[in-house]
């Protein structure tokens, strides 16, 4: 009804003005229309008019007759002068009405051009979190969104993307339907490129017969600031909002990583955490807590240094087996998101060790192996090894096989590319060279006939930590026949263990992919070398065991493109991720290389702990963290943001705070301030009210 009322009053002061004007004004609009209503006020002059009923006095006059005379010269003067006045008052009253709708005359003269479409989008990411005593950015730009519906006609078209880029923002709606989704909008770990929103503002807003104006409220951070492919389309004006926030301090926990390989109960771990001041003071006097398995376990204080980053080393005490899960914390406001890091580990009962042997002697790692309980070792050989099940093992050891099939090498390859641990105890008679090949290690070469003993011991190493409580000066090292030569280029990144007496590689390691590889030159064997009856034997091959019980992947970035690989024995069961509160999603299966594969939907998900759930049972835990790109606190300025739209060909405006809105958008549609020349007017006739009031009298 009042769209209704609001276009008759327009279409009838269009009638009204090409009757007085013509053509030449027929362009003139109205910023705001249903201003047009206050014409009833027309009215009121007229209805003084006619009850303007004169008083009179009653004066002792000797003689009428001069008066009769002069009397109906007086009425004729008197009538006159109230209509003028009636005149002059509805104009004012008529002009003072049209100045506050604000009429205009588009600079576009297309006649083709029959509506206006408002797209808004509002930086919902974790940066806009950041504000002072008057609320947040986000809640600033919530507030200014909801006032851009004074700014337009009734009737405007609208359309609300934020970062999530839900489907019910693909369409247009009313002013209503629109404040109402504004003031819902919550702050999302979902980033989008301001490319991005441009493209999707163009695409659901190309209408040959509407004009877009795009409001762009954002605290151009430059992560997220990011042109790529944008070009202006259309009849588009861009209306930048920067939404500037005075403080921009910030700490974020950045990652973490155990410093030590090998998880079993008792050990001491030794864990990372890599702090980051994205601020420009430095900050002291503060704490770091670790939680796991909900039980604070440490706090370390620190300081750091402005735009710098602080590793802070922290321990606890792995104290139970199978899952556990824990988060590192720290305190600081008012970006909150990133002050805590989630992370799981798997500390499993046994360690499976699997040696692939052709070798009938003495099997001195089973004498080795069997001693603990916490180590399962097996011996095969060759031809009875189960490629499949490989992954069931954590560490394999190739003592001296004769030869390895192309499908033997590729899937050890892919053992040790997934996280594996692997021992190369050589042959005279063997060839390691295509298995070598495969996981980018170095080149073996021939067999070198020469006695000797290692060099260089490399007691850094985490195997041989703690294996010596004090090293002595004089110190026998295994002793050997011969070896074989071993060619490594510079880009091969390998660590020795210790040296050939020339200097060669006698035994050292290297990775691949997710893998290690530990590498002999020597056979394990009495004929060749005395290595395992010597004191270093048994804390190098023990802690290879150990030590190959690796965390894997501690934690996982929420992003669209995350997976999660999931150790389950059966691959047909639903898996599920399911939070502390019980909420339970259902992600995306797939099974990759036998293998299961998850793919979540990142919007639905937050930083957290996640159980995995293969129907009723647990299966591991996911550790998911938020996106740390929102907590680098670097911003454009809003004239490089502008030009930087500029460059690109778009129609840029800065709206400042405390700028109108009404104001700003009726500059881009008028050449001249037409409301201005009304009030004027209104002025003018008002001025010459009251000359003829006191000019003019009775």
């Amino acid at each position: 009804m009042r769209l209704c009322c609001t276009f008759f009053c327009e279409r009838l002061f269009q009638i009204c003005r090409i009757s007085i004007f013509g053509e030449n004004l027929k362009d003139v609009h109205f910023l705001f229309p249903t201003v047009l209503w206050a014409l009833a006020a027309l009215a009121v002059p007229v209805v003084v008019h006619l009850f303007n009923f004169r008083r009179y006095r009653i004066l002792p006059f000797s003689n009428t007759q001069f008066i009769k005379a002069i009397q109906s010269e007086q009425r004729t003067r008197s009538t006159l002068r109230q209509w003028l006045l009636l005149v002059l008052r509805l104009l004012a009253v008529a002009l003072i009405v049209l100045a506050f709708a604000q009429p205009y005359i588009p600079k576009n003269e297309d006649d083709n051009i029959q509506k206006t479409r408002v797209a808004v989008y509002i930086d919902n990411s974790f940066s806009m979190e950041a504000g002072d005593d008057h609320g947040t950015l986000l809640e600033r730009a919530k507030t200014q969104a909801c006032q851009l519906v004074d700014a337009f006609p009734v009737g405007t078209d609208y359309l609300l993307i934020t970062n999530e880029m839900e489907p019910q923002q693909q369409r247009w709606v009313g002013a209503e339907q629109f404040t109402d989704w504004v003031r819902r909008v919550q702050s999302t770990h979902i980033i989008a490129e301001i490319d991005e929103v441009l493209h999707r503002q163009q695409i659901i807003g190309r209408d040959t017969n509407a004009v877009l104006y795009s409001f762009l409220f954002t605290d151009l951070h430059k992560p997220s600031f990011v042109l790529k492919n944008s070009q202006p389309e259309g009849r588009q004006h861009i209306f930048l909002t920067p939404e500037v926030n005075g403080s921009r301090n910030n700490i974020s926990v950045d990652s973490l990583w155990f410093s030590s390989p090998g998880l079993y109960v008792g050990k001491v771990e030794e864990m990372t955490v890599r702090l980051r001041n994205h601020g420009s003071e430095p900050l002291s006097n503060l704490n770091l807590q670790v939680f796991v398995n909900d039980t604070m376990k440490n706090t370390v204080p620190f300081s750091i240094e402005p735009n710098s980053a602080h590793d802070v080393k922290c321990t606890f005490l792995h104290s139970r087996q199978g899952w556990n899960s824990g988060y590192v914390a720290i305190q600081d406001y008012p970006i909150t998101f990133d002050n805590r890091l989630f992370f799981s580990f798997n500390i499993q009962r046994h360690t499976n060790v699997l040696c692939i042997s052709d070798k009938t002697d003495v099997d001195y790692l089973a004498a080795l192996y069997r001693t603990d309980s916490a180590v399962l070792y097996h011996r095969v050989s060759p031809f009875s090894v189960k490629y499949d099940k490989l992954t069931d093992n954590q560490l394999i050891v190739l003592d001296s096989p004769v030869q390895l099939s192309s499908g033997a090498v590729e899937q050890l390859a892919k053992f040790v590319a997934s996280g594996g641990h692997l021992v190369l105890l050589p042959s005279r008679e063997g060839d390691f060279d295509q298995l070598l090949r495969a996981t980018n290690g170095p080149q073996m070469k021939g067999w070198i006939a020469q006695n000797g003993a290692a060099a260089n011991l490399n007691t850094r190493h985490s195997l041989f930590h703690d294996a010596f409580s004090d090293r002595p000066k004089n110190y026998s090292m295994p002793t050997y026949d011969g070896f074989f030569e071993v060619a490594a280029t510079s880009r091969q990144r390998i660590t020795r263990l210790f040296d050939t007496e020339p200097g060669g590689l006698l035994m050292f390691e290297y990775g691949c992919g997710q893998g290690r590889i530990y590498v002999s030159a020597v056979p394990l064997a009495a004929a060749h070398t005395n290595l395992m009856f010597h004191p270093v034997f048994v804390p190098m091959f023990y802690n290879m065991a150990i030590q190959s019980t690796t965390p894997g992947r501690l934690y996982t970035t929420l992003a669209a493109d995350m997976q999660l690989p999931v150790n389950v024995q059966d691959a047909s069961k639903n898996i599920s991720l399911v939070q502390a509160d019980g909420a339970a999603f259902f992600p995306v299966k797939r099974i990759d290389g036998g293998g299961v594969v998850l793919y979540p939907d990142a919007a639905e998900l937050t930083a957290g702990n996640y159980s995995l759930n293969a129907e009723n049972e647990m299966v591991g835990y996911a550790s998911l963290n938020f996106d740390r790109a929102e907590s680098v606190q670097q911003f454009y300025e809003p004239d490089e943001a502008a030009e930087m739209l500029r460059q690109r060909g778009f129609n840029v405006d800065i709206l400042k705070a405390g700028d109108s809105f009404a104001d700003s958008v009726a500059a881009t549609q008028t050449d001249f301030g037409l409301w201005r020349l009304f009030a004027l007017l209104a002025l003018v006739v008002l001025l010459a009210e009251t000359a003829l009031l006191r000019l003019w009298r009775n």
